[in-house]
């Protein structure tokens, strides 16, 4: 959960110890939310926002790895990223083509 009053959101939104990470920077008409593997970005990892609405919006993430969330109305926010990355391996007896990486990240936006 991130507020997005804070001063320094972009750091406190920031963990490098996530292989998968949303990173949100202010814009002029809401945030841009980087979407990072491995610290570095995702082109076309998927996304799943939520508004303080509820309304449902499904995206991914552009060339630069990033999303424009349009922060219309103040409240709580709700967005959740997968990116697949096609990596073998096997666990206990069971095997895996692939592994399936989430994030979420919960911002809530104050009105102006």
């Amino acid at each position: 959960y991130l507020d997005s009053t804070a001063s320094n959101l972009t750091k406190l939104a920031r963990d490098e110890r996530l292989p998968l990470d949303i990173v949100p920077h202010a814009t002029d008409k809401g945030y841009s939310l980087e979407i990072l593997y491995k610290g570095k970005p995702v082109v076309g990892s998927d996304l799943v926002i939520h508004d303080p609405a509820a309304n449902q919006t499904e995206v991914k993430s552009d060339e630069k790895g990033r999303v424009d969330l349009v922060t219309a109305k103040p409240g709580l926010y709700s967005v959740r990223a997968k990116w697949v990355v096609e990596e073998k391996g096997k666990e206990g007896d069971m095997e895996y083509a692939q592994v399936n990486n989430y994030c979420t990240l919960a911002l809530r936006v104050v009105g102006k």
